[in-house]
Formats: structure tokens, sequence, C-alpha cells
């Protein structure tokens, strides 16, 4: 007839003798025997007689082999009928079973599991999630969220040892306005996150608020074989909690950035054998401790990855002159503004400078009875954090006030309202066109560049410049400097922006000015850093003139 048949797809199952899917015993076909009968699929047309022709094949081919051998010779022979291909099968089906998850679902074929960042984790809850769920799990078994959290994997250790981690930080790079939240120690067991408690044996770092090493001892009872973060590892978390105001959910900007995180590590303290008394006026450089006085072949090597700190020159007759001398005039007392500045810069001595402002407080420069020490880092003794704008860390700041008002010995009036920060950077941006009487023009106009920082921010190259608060800033003196430089033959469209050096994008506050003047006295001018990639991006926005290209 021309029209496709249609198939009758017979399934030829015993219902009542499938296999037990939770205990499988499913064997290999080899071959087809005469008794093999659950399985297969049997396949038949479905009207034959009116699809192919294959019943009425055989009466019309002797028909016509009848017909030729009577003598008819326009009798032939009629073509053997179609039989169709298979080309593809298609089967839907539906299967469907129960999980238990309990105590006992490792031994049941069927799993549930939950992929997390770095592995998995199989879910035997009664109520499990099905989205990872990032919670540290209390003494009471509670769940508390978690806002942010550092991951440490530990190798080529055992249980109940102890293991010192030495965290670096960049500090001053938090956020001063806010508080600093809970931090919450947890090691891994069992794909679980247990809290630490008292395997925490000793923190320098205030909870990591500044560099200093932490001693942790490995709970007898952690693996290094879990499945939710990479085997091979004991694993620590150190984590912070989620708060319950909304509008705090950038807590963990109030920790300065992480420079990295080592282990082994010790403090290796100055022992005075009749050195020479300068030893201590400069920190010692890093890297500059490399081997052990005597060796031990237990220890392979030795590095110093910072600067020395806390050091202090045994005090000369000069210096004594002068501290006994302020001592006699504030007393121990902080009343004066001078009084505030010489006690914390003598109990500090990593400070290079500290401003006291009085009738200071946050918003105005006219309140009685609120005062702001405003404090910079001696940057001789910084290796980390940006130089251009030197801050100390919050720990720091909050030590400076606890010695100014802690109750058994307060140095100031308790109903001062003090506070110590850090100093408010505005940077100046230099826009200029400019033609060189040299002609590699791309390495001056980088060289440029970096003249203009060491001119407006010296501190940051040459440790014995001074920070000054305050002043300004006017444009011919910067135009003096860039004309006064051997390689640039003249200048033109001069202009300078003004920024806020802490702020992320690139919008000034301060546009086409001819004099930049510090907002606050609490500001530093200091020069201008791309944002996005300080090292590598010129500082300034220099423009080549057209001859120079």
């Amino acid at each position: 007839s021309g029209n496709l048949a249609s198939l009758k797809l017979l399934l030829n199952l015993d219902s009542t003798n499938l296999p037990d899917t939770n205990n499988p015993d499913l064997k290999y076909f080899t071959s087809y025997q005469i008794d093999a009968k659950d399985g297969f699929l049997r396949l038949d047309l479905s009207n034959p007689a009116e699809a192919f022709g294959h019943p009425q094949y055989p009466k019309r081919y002797a028909e016509q082999i009848i017909a030729k051998s009577g003598g008819n010779d326009s009798a032939t022979l009629p073509n053997e009928p179609y039989t169709p291909t298979l080309q593809s099968l298609i089967i839907h089906y539906t299967a469907e079973t129960e999980i238990e998850l309990n105590s006992n679902s490792d031994d049941r074929p069927e799993k549930l599991f939950s992929l997390h960042p770095f592995g998995y984790r199989q879910l035997t809850e009664d109520k499990p999630f099905l989205l990872g769920q990032f919670n540290h799990k209390n003494k009471d078994e509670n769940q508390e969220n978690i806002q942010g959290a550092l991951y440490i994997g530990i190798q080529n250790t055992e249980p109940l040892e102890n293991i010192s981690l030495l965290f670096r930080v960049a500090e001053g790079t938090e956020d001063p306005s806010l508080d600093a939240p809970i931090v919450v120690w947890s090691y891994l067991e069992q794909n679980q996150w247990l809290p630490l408690e008292d395997k925490l044996l000793a923190d320098d770092t205030l909870n990591l608020l500044k560099s200093g090493i932490v001693k942790v001892q490995i709970p007898f009872t952690a693996n290094d074989n879990n499945t939710l973060l990479p085997k091979d590892h004991y694993w620590l978390r150190v984590s912070i909690l989620m708060p319950t105001d909304e509008q705090k959910l950038n807590q963990y900007l109030a920790f300065p950035q992480l420079i990295d995180v080592q282990a082994q590590a010790l403090k290796a303290t100055f022992v005075d054998q009749d050195n020479d008394p300068n030893h201590l006026a400069t920190p010692l450089p890093a890297n500059t401790i490399s081997k052990l006085v005597k060796s031990d072949s237990a220890v392979k090597k030795i590095s110093q990855h910072d600067d020395s700190f806390g050091g202090r020159m045994i005090e000369e007759s000069a210096r004594f002159y002068v501290r006994v001398s302020e001592r006699l005039r504030h007393k121990q007392r902080a009343i004066a503004i001078w009084d505030y500045e010489r006690l914390v810069l003598e109990a500090f001595p990593s400070l290079y400078q500290v401003k006291c402002l009085n009738h200071t407080n946050d918003d105005t420069e006219l309140m009685p009875g609120s005062i702001r020490l405003v404090v910079i880092p001696d940057v001789k003794g910084q290796t980390a954090g940006d130089k251009f704008a030197p801050k100390v860390s919050n720990a720091t700041l909050q030590t400076i006030r606890d010695f100014l008002t802690k109750t058994d010995s307060a140095l100031c009036n308790p109903f001062v309202d003090l506070k110590v920060e850090n100093p408010t950077y505005e940077a100046i941006r230099v826009n200029c066109t400019v033609k060189f009487n040299q002609d590699d023009s791309d390495f001056f106009k980088k060289q440029l560049s970096q003249d203009l920082e060491k001119w407006l921010a010296p501190w940051a190259f040459n440790h014995n410049n001074a920070i000054q608060f305050g002043g300004s800033l006017h444009q011919s003196q910067i135009i003096k400097f860039m004309e006064n430089l051997a390689y640039v033959d003249f200048i033109k469209d001069f202009s300078l922006d003004v920024y806020k050096y802490d702020q992320k994008d690139e919008t000034p506050f301060l546009s086409d000015v001819s004099e930049v003047q510090a907002s606050k006295s609490r500001s530093i001018l200091t020069s201008y850093r791309s944002p996005q990639d300080p090292e590598n991006n010129p500082s300034h926005n220099i423009t080549i003139f057209p001859e120079n290209s």
C-alpha cells in the first residue's frame, strides 16, 4: 500500500522473577539458549498481509511459475517482499527506590552525596540538605552559619602533635570602622567540623588582627582521609560567624589582608653578647638568619620571612636625659596634647609619629571633651602593607588606647572621649602632556611617574624622610620639580586630581585643582597609586607629546 506498517513491541519479561536491585546478581550473557526467556525483546509486525505481503508471496510466486511453465511468456516472477530493518530502538521506563539515611546506609547500594567546592560528603542525616551547608558545630551541637573561612591543610603530621603556624598579615589594611567579629577554630573529623577548643594552645595574633604565631595540637580524633577536602591532610578551619545584623555582612573586612601561612614557626630572640650598641638601631633585615650556630640534622632549612621587631637600643646618656625631663614634665599623666604624644611614643617604639587632636571627634574639630590620637608606624620596620599610606593594625590601636585608659592605672581622664586611629591619606594624581628630550619615550614615561611618587611620598623610599600632617601643595611646585628633570623637555595641559587613597574606584573627590590642601588635621598628602594594579600601572596620567610618539 506504500504506507509504513506499525510495529508491535512485546516485552517478554517475567515480572515475578526480576532481580533484586538491592542485592543484584547479574550474570554476563554468553549465548542464546532454548530456555532463555527473561530479558529478551520480541518484535512482531502488525497486519503483515496489508503491509508487505509476506503471506501472499508464496502463492503468487507459485502461480507465476505455473503460468510461465504453461507457455505464458508474459508472466513475471514477483519480487521478494520488503523486510524492514530495525534502525533504532527507544524504550521509556520509570524506576524508583527509597533511600534510608541512617547509620546503616553504608550497607545499601543507594547513597546520596552532597558536592562541595573541594570534595563531597555522603548524607546520612534524617533531614539532609541537598545543597552544602557551611556551618560551625559548637558544644551544644547547634548549627551556626559562618560568613567566611580560612582552610589550612597540614601534611606529614600525626594526631596529638603540636603545630606552630606563622600568620603574616598586612597590618593596617583592615577597615578601622568595623569591629572584629568572633573567630572560631575548628578541625575536620569524619567530614564534620568540630570545635578545636582547648587544642588551641596559644595565639599571638590577637585573633588574626596582627602577624604572629598560633600553636595548635592536632586532636586525637582527627583523620586525614576525609572526602570533604583533599585527602592526606589534616584540616583546620578559621571562621567567623554570620552576624545577625544584615548591615554587617562585610565583617571580614575588619581583618587585615593575609600574606601567607607558614608551618614550623618559632620566635628567635636576640641575646646581647657584648655586641655593637648600635646593633638594635635598625631592624635585622629579612633573610639574614639562614642557619643554626650548632647544626642539627633534624632541621633541614631555616628562613627568616620578616625584619626583626621590638628591639630598642641601650639607653644613652642623652636619651636618658630626654626621657627623665619628659617624665618630670608630664608626670606620667596625659593632660596636655604634648603629654599624650610623648607617653605613647615612649611606650610604643614601633611608632614613628603621634599627633594629638584636642576637641575633635569623627565629625567635627569643635567638640570639647573629645580627643583623637593619630599614629603613624615606623616604616623602617614595616615589611608588609602599603608604604605610601602606612597604617597600624586595629589590634595596635586598641593596645594604645588600653595603655592610656586601663582602669588599674589610667593615664588620662576617664571622662575623655578618646579614640586612637590611623591618619587619612589623600592621594595626588598628576595629569599632563610631556615632551621628552630622549628617544625612549615609554621608558621615561614610567620613570617620570616613579620620580613623582618619590617626590610626593618620600618616606616610602627613604626612611629618614618625615611624614607631615596637613599642609598644602601648589601645582607650580610640582611643575618646577618636573622641569628640573634632565629628560623632560617641556610640559603642557597640567592639572591635579585628589583621591581618597583607600577607595576602590577611580573617581576623584577634587578635580582639576591648582592647589591641593589637606581637608582635615589628620590628613596626609601622598602620591596616587592605581587601585587596580598598583605595581605595574603608572601612578600618574602622563601623555606623551605627539612628536615623541
